[in-house]
């Protein structure tokens, strides 16, 4: 008898990448893309740590087949191209009769620098474009400065075709997201006009953007993009412009596409622009502004924002009988109970909004919002009846104060009055109480943090600091 020590043991089953649960696995590649995300927005990490962190979710598409198809996704969805080289390169990937990556890009960063002067990012629309069965984000990063030298050779700086040898329509309508930064430009009205060129556009920011010549008092911008909803001015010549990108006419796109009906009556560019403009630039000392609109229950809402705090709102409702679907200006919210933009309106000069406002008839109210009643009745005596007769004589002022104490939501207050009366309106308190959520109140250092790393959506803002894999290092990620 063969002793039981001697006995031959049956191999246990090989063991794969391809034998840890599904579940697990995702959760893993989660943990890792949350690094990576980390890595992209942290001031405190080098450069070598940022592609480390990238590097590691690389790593693991070489364990088997298996894990390559699960992680290869994740690699190439973000792209970033930041020369013709790195064009040149993804392209030589994408002609592979084995590769899958061009159905896994969905974001595709662009950085063109002023400083080259022979632009390469048209090369995109031409080559890079028609292998996508879906076309990409495409993100655009435009950095200067721009120098005399720029000007003298291409002219003052007024359109994204700049540096190419002739316009190309089929570049500038696949960017949805534009950045500018430290760009300077003859005048405002020429900032329009590249702004106008795209008709993707979705989201802009610009960022130390400059103009030399000062913006007419009644500008009113011709041409915007149909579906542009976010707008973000970070150390402008004036932050408060950022508004009226979202308040000009809305061109239409090729094909018919859908866009955002926002129109305002043909009464409205010439009354409401001036006042909203002059209306934010009483709170806009501040050094970042972000601008957003959507419509909520068919009303739209441009919302002028601080970070995470909301300071104006402005309410469009439609105009009745109107054929075109035609909105006009009717209520603005606006929350003082923050210390900033207290500060900026009791040094700012209202007499002029008063005066703009005595000319939009459709104007039924304005609501301030104040961190308490003290707050309330400096603003009243030092603001509203020196300054603000008209509004004032007209019944269209009304005034909230957030109850912190007791219910914690925005009451109506009367100047004069204790008392705090829970009878706001349904429309009135939700615009009020959407401005001041407590547990968005960040201290000064994650303020600061987050001047820098502010994201208009879900997916973050490319900045020059962000890094990833060249797309020489996707190289050895292509697995079949």
């Amino acid at each position: 008898m063969v002793p039981s020590s001697l006995k031959r043991v049956t191999p246990l089953r090989r063991i794969t990448g391809a034998n840890i649960p599904e579940d697990l696995f995702e959760t893993i590649l989660d943990f890792l893309d949350e690094e990576i995300e980390l890595a992209m927005t942290r001031f405190d990490y080098g450069e070598k740590e940022k592609k480390n962190k990238k590097r590691e979710l690389g790593r693991c598409s070489l364990t088997c087949r298996y894990w390559a198809r699960r992680c290869q996704p994740r690699i190439f969805e973000h792209i970033y191209l930041r020369s013709k080289r790195d064009l040149e390169q993804l392209l030589s990937l994408l002609e592979s009769p084995s590769s899958h990556i061009s159905g896994y890009i969905k974001r595709l960063y662009l950085t063109q620098k002023s400083s080259h002067f022979k632009s390469w990012v048209y090369l995109v629309s031409l080559q890079l474009v028609p292998k996508f069965s879906l076309i990409p984000t495409i993100n655009l990063h435009f950095d200067g400065p721009w120098e005399e030298t720029h000007t003298k050779q291409f002219g003052h700086l007024r359109s994204i075709h700049y540096m190419l040898p002739s316009a190309r329509p089929e570049f500038s309508s696949h960017i949805s997201h534009l950045t500018l930064y430290r760009l300077r430009f003859r005048c405002f009205e020429d900032l329009a006009h590249l702004v106008g060129e795209l008709r993707a556009l979705r989201r802009l920011k610009c960022t130390f953007v400059r103009w030399s010549s000062p913006m007419p008092e009644n500008y009113v911008i011709p041409v915007c993009p149909p579906s542009l909803d976010i707008v973000a001015i970070y150390g402008c010549t004036d932050n408060a412009i950022g508004v009226l990108f979202l308040m000009g006419r809305r061109r239409r796109m090729l094909r018919d596409e859908a866009i955002l009906p926002f129109c305002l009556d043909r009464h409205q560019p010439l009354r409401a622009a001036p006042f909203i403009y002059n209306s934010v630039r009483a709170l806009c000392g501040i050094t970042i502004f972000r601008y957003a609109i959507e419509k909520v229950g068919g009303v739209y809402h441009i919302d002028c924002r601080w970070f995470f705090d909301t300071y104006l709102t402005f309410l469009f409702t439609p105009t009745t009988n109107s054929k075109r679907s035609e909105v006009h200006l009717e209520t603005i919210v606006i929350n003082l109970s923050y210390s900033r933009p207290m500060n900026a309106a009791m040094k700012w000069d209202w007499k002029k909004s008063d005066i703009l406002a005595s000319r939009l008839p459709d104007l039924q109210k304005v609501v301030f919002g104040f961190e308490s009643r003290k707050d309330m009745s400096r603003f009243v005596n030092e603001v509203v009846d020196t300054q603000m007769e008209n509004l004032r004589g007209a019944g269209k002022l009304s005034y909230a104060v957030f109850d912190r104490h007791k219910t914690e939501r925005w009451m109506r207050a009367s100047p004069g009055s204790d008392k705090l009366e829970s009878s706001l309106s349904e429309s009135e308190d939700h615009e009020v109480v959407n401005t001041e959520t407590e547990n968005l109140r960040s201290g000064d250092g994650e303020l600061e943090y987050a001047m820098f790393n502010t994201s208009d959506d879900s997916d973050s803002d490319y900045t020059e600091d962000s890094d990833s894999d060249n797309i020489g290092d996707c190289y050895k990620y292509e697995r079949t």
